[in-house]
């Protein structure tokens, strides 16, 4: 009987060593950041015909951690036959084919190499995985934003995808939240892929761990080229529009108006069918088109301290009127208006601006001068043309009312000589 048992185990053992040592699928290495939740995804297989013979062989499953070996006395991070596991280790798997462990809440600690070990009733047939899992835990800070293509700058109806990494390794199995100008997305997962790109799509864009807000990488700057007749769409699709005056000139030191007027949209249909009212919550003003399209640094947002110099004389209903005082050099430039509402759909910058154009002073600019010189004479000529004119005026008039008639003359004759005959 015994010499029967030996064969039996030997036998078992040879199967589970073919069938559990050379044929459990681990990953070789796992990258995180610290906070975050990786699965270690795991599986084994069993043959049957060794579970026919001796019923269910596994009766415990362990996963260690350190680069020592997987022993019985080993230190783990999880055992099923423990009732004091780590609670961050969560265990996914079976005792049938499935060895996937989940790390939560990761730790530096957890910068090391996991092994997966498997135990039978049979005390010489306990195997240990032979592939080791390196896990690998960077800093939040450390995120990054790597994108299919070397540049920001797109076409119209061109693609791009956009990848959330840490430091020199790609964040996998991760709920990552994506920010275009600082709104979140609806996209969770560590790839975002944008088809078919548009202008709207222009803005710098972030990524972050969904459960920790103080990861978040530094800002990807993506462009789209606009067209015309994208304007256009946009135009008709959003009915809404900005009022800009003509060219505005200004002289070096003075204070210019630009009065400026849009009309903001009521309100949009979402992808249920439900009608969403439309509130402007920021309004901006920026010194180029394209700098409005990537939300750089503006001379005026109403959500900013800006510079004393730009004031806004508008309001978030229809007039976007700016005020600028003590006029630069650097302000010989296009202005354009943004609007921004609580619907992306809604949000848009007002084409093509109003251009600003900065003189020098007058002592500075001799051409400036000639011109208020010519000015100055041309207005005196007026003055005394207009003077001369209402001269011969009331002269002309006080002439028709001193000349008499000749009957009257000679009805005023008369009488003269009546007293001379007498």
């Amino acid at each position: 009987m015994a010499v029967w048992d030996r064969k039996i185990s030997c036998c078992f053992m040879l199967l589970l060593a073919g069938a559990l040592g050379q044929r459990v699928n681990n990953p070789r290495r796992v990258c995180g950041v610290v906070g975050s939740t990786v699965t270690l995804r795991c599986s084994f297989n069993t043959r049957k015909s060794v579970v026919d013979d001796v019923g269910e062989p596994l009766i415990r499953v362990i996963w260690c951690k350190g680069p020592n070996a997987c022993g019985r006395d080993a230190p783990s991070v999880y055992d099923s036959e423990s009732q004091n596991n780590d609670p961050r280790y969560r265990y996914l798997g079976d005792k049938k084919g499935d060895c996937t462990l989940q790390i939560s809440d990761l730790q530096e600690e957890d910068d090391t190499t996991f092994r997966f070990r498997v135990e039978t009733n049979y005390v010489r047939v306990t195997l240990t995985a032979p592939v080791r899992v390196r896990v690998r835990v960077v800093d939040g800070a450390q995120l990054r934003i790597r994108s299919s293509r070397d540049d920001g700058e797109f076409k119209r109806g061109e693609e791009v995808t956009l990848s959330c990494s840490a430091a020199n390794c790609t964040i996998h199995q991760l709920e990552v939240t994506w920010f275009r100008e600082g709104s979140a997305l609806s996209e969770t997962g560590p790839a975002l892929h944008l088809s078919y790109l548009t202008a709207k799509d222009s803005g710098n864009y972030t990524c972050g761990l969904r459960k920790n807000e103080r990861t978040l990488s530094v800002p990807y700057s993506l462009h789209v080229e606009d067209d015309e007749a994208e304007k256009a769409e946009q135009e008709d699709a959003l009915g809404l529009s900005v009022n800009y005056p003509g060219p505005v000139c200004g002289v070096k030191g003075s204070t210019v108006t630009l009065p400026c007027s849009f009309t903001p949209l009521e309100s949009v249909t979402d992808d249920n069918g439900r009608e969403v009212l439309i509130e402007v919550v920021r309004v901006v003003w920026c010194k180029n088109p394209l700098l409005c399209q990537t939300g750089t640094p503006s001379v005026y947002d109403s959500e900013s301290n800006n510079d004393p110099r730009y004031r806004y004389l508008g309001d978030k209903k229809g007039d976007c009127t700016l005020q600028i005082s003590d006029l630069q050099e650097e302000d010989d430039a296009t202005f354009c208006f943004k609007v921004e509402t609580n619907d992306p759909r809604a949000t848009f910058t007002g084409q093509p601006g109003v251009r600003v154009t900065v003189g020098g002073t007058k002592s500075s600019d001799p051409l400036l001068a000639v011109r208020l010189l010519i000015f100055t004479l041309h207005t005196v000529l007026i003055v005394i043309v207009t003077s001369i004119i209402i001269k011969r005026t009331c002269v002309r008039k006080k002439a028709d009312v001193t000349v008499q008639p000749p009957d009257a003359v000679e009805e005023l004759r008369r009488p003269e000589e009546r007293g001379r005959a007498v």
